[in-house]
């Protein structure tokens, strides 16, 4: 619903620069013991606003619904969006409070919430606010899916009084014009709710292929359990009705206490400091009889990386090019389609100069004669192993090892042997992670001292250039000419004199040694410090002291590997309908710097971005493309030319639908005699419109009543035995309650009045007296809803398709039902006939007057 133009109540609560206050601006001290008041969001789903209606644009049939989502805690509900306008995109917190006196409220924290938010422009938020779902009907409540709502955009600002609990406001805050900045605060207080008619067009269920039958009508507030709640256990309510062709029917309402899956995040940690390619795994399960069915995980706020479905539900993250902080959450869904998120955690991507490649783990064991290593455990796929192994061996005979274990292919890259002792280095490669492998030495002059490294490195390539050398004396080290950038050397040494801690090359560092003081050994394995820039270049690799002794000594390169970078389209949403302007977003990452994002619409460029800072598109024009649907591209390149991907369907919509923003807030009926006074009618929006339908037994006109209200008569009917009218009013600002009274000379009367928000004034009205030809309003507005009063000689009547009951009222003496009745869903050609339930089950026809409602301009 659009309602960005409406203007704001006279406030209930203030806002503050650092938040919002409720009704009075209290200090939080460091001595505060007021208790929290959370909210308590709950969805209704009125009955009597049940109906089938049909989609103007597909002709299917579809079940329309009203609903409200409202807070039913002890404290309001608020989130704040901290909006990117390149990309259209929010992240959010919310406000939690504490009650300080009955109807005051002050900030006590604030929560990052897991899930971000598209602004869809030019109002409301595509955020996980309430769901709806049409499921087959069991004896023990909701079976399969069969349909759902395509209901994902929310004003979440209130507009509707619910009240039932303590300290509900007579007005709400925020204002409902709010849900037009995508800055501005967002929420509903204590007893309000957010509510759409369901003449609103974008949540309609499509019923196309469904069979007449019996169904559940399943709705949940906060369907993804991201917000702070006191009571988790009432979002639900399920509706099961009847659909007959036409029509529907009511047949049970109840609010069953769903029980969500549980998700955890289990790596990395809150406040790690990651970087390279980092392995997410999470913890989900479910009551039974439901199963988990898909994980996914969320990256700022937005799916990242496939669902999977099996634990520990790993999934790669190239932090690639995004240094900084990021949240990561993760979300289960079971069998049953309950779903829960895990409170959102931060960690730092620490920049580097590294294209990707990096240590993912390493083990080390010393020992004599076979050496097994202790248990051993990679965290990424498709890791290369190397196996760098420091021997001694007798003088006489040259020593020599063989790598084995962990169920891999191990493979000899270079073995130095021509002192007394031996350097080797052994390579294998994993597809899957590995889970507490061990490997294994094995000496082929066995008895000796050994020590072994073994060293997984992620994202690395072929290997590439390798050496050996010898000497018996002097620093142990070889060059090497590397035949690639972004690579490291790496070398594994022997000297069999002396037991003496090595003195690496400047640039270089000590992976792992043995300085083994029992044999008069030094078996090390060292590195480059940093990746090797230039491709081609010569490096010396070793020692610098000792420089007495005899050593051997292998090295090898070990490059990065060629990945092409990872893209995702962020904003549009996949299958979203667009219109005028709108902000293109992707996600993207790669091992190299990226240089460049170029969007496309059906193969055809629609802009490139450049900037490091966002990489979008802040504003492109859909009205240069045809109506219907295309598909979205986005292509990045980085900077080794590597290329990637991404593409989803869009619906472009120009002009964009009429969208109506119709609000009943009000809907009360009274009769008797002379004098009818109604309920209490609340008003919860500025210039709300209220209709007073009139039928009486006299022959005399009514006069309709209410303080400070001018009414005016639209239009009155003959009827059988009396007369049929309509009375209209508009609220002035600063009315929240009233009645209206009914005034008749002689004869009996029953009073309904309607208050309807989101309306822009009068249209068309008719009256057409029984025995005519059946009347048709011809509406004025782009958007409008008729309302419809008039009366058939039955106890019963069926409902025009197309049409909602209001109110009925049977005269037992006169054996007539007078009715009000209301499209169930809005004309949007201006000029458009409308036929009126005009003796819909009666012959001859029977007397009624009707009245357009134009709704809101935006």
């Amino acid at each position: 619903m659009l309602r960005h133009r409406l203007v704001p109540f006279v406030l209930a609560l203030a806002i503050a620069p650092a938040g919002l206050l409720l009704t009075t601006a209290v200090p939080v001290s460091s001595a505060y013991t007021a208790p929290l008041a959370l909210p308590d969001l709950k969805v209704e789903v009125p009955t009597s606003a049940i109906s089938i209606g049909t989609n103007p644009s597909t002709g299917h049939r579809q079940l329309q619904f009203t609903h409200i989502t409202w807070d039913a805690g002890t404290g309001p509900f608020a989130i704040q969006p901290t909006y990117d306008a390149r990309t259209g995109i929010s992240s959010f917190t919310q406000v939690v409070y504490r009650m300080v006196s009955p109807g005051a409220w002050a900030i006590d924290h604030r929560v990052r919430l897991a899930v971000a938010g598209l602004f869809q422009s030019p109002s409301d938020y595509r955020y996980p606010l309430t769901r709806f779902t049409l499921n087959k009907w069991t004896a023990t409540g909701p079976g399969a899916l069969v349909a759902v709502s395509p209901k994902v955009d929310y004003c979440i600002t209130g507009d509707v009084r619910v009240g039932g609990v303590p300290n509900t406001p007579d007005q709400t805050t925020p204002p409902a014009s709010n849900c037009g900045d995508p800055n501005a605060l967002l929420g509903l207080s204590v007893g309000w709710g957010d509510q759409y008619d369901q003449t609103d067009n974008g949540q309609p269920i499509d019923l196309s292929g469904i069979p007449d039958g019996k169904y559940v009508l399943h709705a949940i507030a906060d369907p993804q359990h991201i917000f702070v709640q006191s009571n988790r256990n009432n979002d639900v309510v399920d509706t099961t009705i009847q659909i007959a062709g036409n029509m529907v029917s009511v047949l049970k309402q109840s609010a069953p206490t769903e029980v969500p899956p549980t998700a955890t995040l289990l790596s990395p940690l809150n406040g790690a400091r990651v970087h390279g390619t980092v392995t997410l795994k999470a913890a989900a399960s479910a009551k039974t009889p439901a199963k988990i069915v898909s994980v996914r995980y969320l990256l700022d706020g937005l799916a990242y990386g496939p669902a999977t479905r099996t634990a520990p539900y790993v999934v790669k993250w190239p932090t690639g090019v995004l240094p900084g902080t990021h949240t990561l959450a993760v979300q289960a869904t079971d069998s049953l389609g309950n779903t829960a998120t895990s409170a959102p955690i931060s960690v730092s991507v620490v920049p580097t100069k590294s294209t990707g490649l990096a240590i993912d783990a390493i083990t080390t064991a010393n020992g004599h004669g076979t050496v097994t290593t202790g248990p051993f455990t990679t965290y990424t796929t498709q890791d290369l192993l190397l196996a760098f192994v420091g021997a001694d061996g007798p003088t006489t005979t040259h020593q020599a090892v063989a790598i084995s274990g962990g169920g891999l292919t191990w493979h000899l890259i270079r073995r130095s042997n021509a002192q007394a002792g031996d350097a080797e280095i052994w390579w294998a490669s994993s597809t899957p992670v590995l889970h507490a492998i061990r490997v294994t030495s094995r000496e082929g002059q066995t008895g000796f001292a050994q020590h072994v490294a073994v060293v997984a490195y992620s994202h690395a390539g072929p290997l590439g250039a390798s050496g050996i050398a010898a000497a018996p004396r002097g620093a142990a080290g070889l060059k090497l000419t590397a035949k690639a950038s972004g690579s490291y050397l790496v070398a594994v040494g022997s000297d069999w004199d002396h037991a003496i801690a090595r003195t690496v090359l400047t640039g270089q560092s000590i992976l792992s040694s043995w300085v083994d003081a029992g044999d008069g050994d030094t078996l090390w394995v060292q590195s480059t410090a940093a990746a090797n820039s230039i491709a081609g270049r010569r490096v010396t690799l070793g020692t610098a002291a000792p420089t007495t002794d005899r050593w051997d000594f292998a090295a090898v390169e070990v490059r990065r590997a060629a990945s092409s970078p990872k893209i995702a389209l962020a904003n549009p949403a996949p299958g979203e309908e667009v219109s005028a302007a709108v902000p293109v977003a992707s996600r993207a990452y790669s091992a190299a710097a990226i240089r460049s994002i170029t969007y496309y619409v059906d193969g055809h460029v629609i802009g490139r971005a450049t900037s490091a800072s966002s990489f979008a598109l802040p504003h492109w024009n859909t009205r240069t493309v045809r109506n219907g649907a295309h598909t979205l591209s986005s292509v990045v390149v980085d900077s080794n030319g590597r290329t990637a991907r991404a593409d989803e369907r869009i619906v472009v919509t120009n002009p964009a639908p009429a969208m109506t923003c119709f609000v009943l807030q009000a809907d009360v009926s009274a009769s008797g005699a002379t004098r009818v006074v109604t309920p209490v009618v609340r008003v919860a929006m500025v210039h709300e419109r209220l209709l007073a339908f009139v039928r009486t037994t006299s022959a005399h006109a009514t006069a309709v009543h209410s303080a400070g209200l001018t009414w005016t008569l639209v239009r009155t009917a003959p009827s059988s035995n009396g007369v049929l009218a309509v009375w209209t009013a508009a609220v002035p600002q600063g009315v929240h309650t009233l009645r209206v009274s009914s005034v008749v000379n002689g004869g009996q009367q029953s009073v309904t009045v309607v208050g309807m928000g989101g309306t822009d004034g009068l249209g068309a009205a008719v009256a057409a007296s029984g025995n005519t030809a059946r009347p048709v309003l011809h509406t004025r507005g782009a958007t409008s809803l008729v309302f419809a009063t008039g009366e058939v000689a039955s106890r019963h009547i069926a409902v025009p398709a197309g049409w909602s009951v209001l109110g009925t009222s049977f005269n037992s003496s006169s054996g007539v039902t007078s009715w009000v009745m209301y499209t169930n869903q809005p004309v949007l050609v201006p000029g458009s006939a409308v036929t009126l339930p005009h003796g819909a089950t009666s012959s001859p026809l029977s007397p009624v007057v009707a009245v357009e409602l134009p709704g809101a301009k935006e």
